[in-house]
């Protein structure tokens, strides 16, 4: 039980770097490999990635949101649309 919890300890320090890494104003192609490494990382230690990283990023072409996207608000919704792959994604918020 202890194994599990610091594997599990150890991956969201890592998810975190990478997060930042991600975030930061480094090469498009380093940034991607990073977005890559923390969702396979997430899925091999079957943790589930927060919110606030799983936003930040297209699904679709793994670029991150930013110079590339077009935010829009509608009722309750954020409908943010990526300009690299043309993917739409609608967050609900609450006013």
């Amino acid at each position: 039980m202890k194994n599990k919890k610091v594997k599990d300890r150890i991956a969201q320090g890592r998810i975190q770097e990478l997060n930042a890494i991600s975030s930061s104003n480094e090469d498009m192609n380093y940034r991607r490999n990073a977005i890559i490494l923390m969702e396979n990382i997430a899925k091999r230690m079957d943790i589930s990635l927060k919110k606030n990283i799983k936003r930040n990023y297209c699904k679709n072409c793994k670029r991150p949101y930013g110079d590339c996207s077009r935010v829009r608000l509608k009722k309750n919704c954020v409908i943010v649309t990526c300009l690299e792959c043309g993917d739409i994604r609608r967050f609900r918020y609450r006013p």
